[in-house]
């Protein structure tokens, strides 16, 4: 019966080098939420937000807080009122959510900026 016989040496040319993968910021893609982090947002069209909820009693307001250090060009600047719907009643201040809709420019804050029209609304579970 034949037996195979290995090869005794490893020609180094037919394998490429590795290469490094660059990290990419969470807060700058559109499209689908970034899993791995608890904020974030799409920087084109804020067709989504993931972030700490917030509440300010005096003006019955929940808030999100989708980036602690937003950028320049971030219109909203990290934060941004939300419009009435059926699930924030059921949300305590710091959870945190994942949106899924648009600003609303229609109606506003008390501050002049538009307040988010949410239509989909997931509550993110943080590992412990």
């Amino acid at each position: 019966m034949p037996t195979a016989s290995l090869p005794t040496s490893v020609d180094e040319d037919l394998f490429e080098p590795p290469q490094t993968l660059q990290p990419v910021s969470g807060t700058q893609l559109p499209g689908n939420p970034p899993a791995s982090t608890h904020y974030g947002y799409d920087a084109v069209g804020y067709k989504w937000l993931k972030g700490q909820i917030d509440y300010d009693d005096s003006t019955g307001t929940y808030y999100l807080i989708y980036n602690l250090t937003p950028p320049a060009n971030d219109v909203y600047g990290g934060e941004i009122a939300l419009m009435d719907h059926g699930e924030l009643k059921s949300l305590t201040p710091n959870d945190f959510v994942l949106v899924e809709g648009f600003p609303n420019t229609v109606h506003k804050d008390n501050r002049g900026k538009p307040r988010y029209q949410i239509q989909n609304l997931k509550p993110i579970q943080l590992l412990k």
